[in-house]
Parts: structure tokens; C-alpha cells; sequence
């Protein structure tokens, strides 16, 4: 079973994606802010790493940062509710197409999730 952290602080966006995610066959480990994130990562390993674009005591730019930093080849997947040009040149290069616009659209979500873990 692939283990992801879920970083979202958003509840009812959260507890969804954990039910949507927990069917699918998936391990869900959730975080609200990056530095719960962060916390999370330093106590056990991940397949893959979901995190909201805005959050609470950090950003998802530092949650990438920390991840990049600590397991450069971990899979990636971003979200956010507004992709702007400066957005996407400033993030896209950390996650490459897996940034995703909210409302996430869950087919797209777990074909990339699927892809990635691959």
C-alpha cells in the first residue's frame, strides 16, 4: 500500500480527498499547515507528497522546498485554486504538469496519482 502525505487546510476538501483516496486502496496521512507537513516527513517515508499551494504557517512552496531537499525524486502533486503565469513559472519546474487547479477534478487526480506511482 503506497503511503501519501496530504497536505490541505481546507477540512471538508481534506476529509474528502482522504475518503476518495483511502477507497482507492491508498495509506493517507494528513497535515493542515506546512509545518505539520514538515513534522509528518520527518517521521516516516512517503510514496508521494499532495499539498494545497496556500496554507497556514508556510506555504506549499516550502513544503516542495523541504521535500525537494530531503528526497529530490519523490513524486510531487500541487494544488491550487488559481494558476496564474507566475504561479506556474514559479512552480511547475518543482512539480512539473502535476500542479492541478481546484476544483480538482478526482478522475484526473487519481490517474495522476496512478501515473506517478508507477
Amino acid at each position: 500500500m503506497n503511503n501519501i502525505l496530504l497536505v490541505e487546510d481546507e477540512i471538508s476538501l481534506k476529509q474528502g480527498l482522504e475518503f476518495l483516496l483511502q477507497a482507492a486502496g491508498y495509506h493517507i496521512v494528513s497535515a493542515i499547515d506546512a509545518e505539520q507537513a514538515i513534522q509528518k516527513m520527518n517521521e516516516r517515508e512517503f510514496d508521494l507528497i499532495i499539498t494545497d499551494l496556500v496554507l497556514p504557517k508556510g506555504d506549499g512552496r516550502t513544503v516542495i522546498n523541504t521535500v525537494r531537499k530531503k528526497i529530490p525524486t519523490i513524486p510531487i502533486i500541487c494544488m491550487t485554486a488559481y494558476i496564474d503565469n507566475d504561479i506556474a513559472r514559479e512552480v511547475k519546474p518543482m512539480v512539473g504538469e502535476n500542479l492541478l487547479e481546484k476544483p480538482v477534478e478526482l478522475n484526473q487526480l487519481l490517474n495522476t496519482i496512478k501515473s506517478l506511482l508507477r
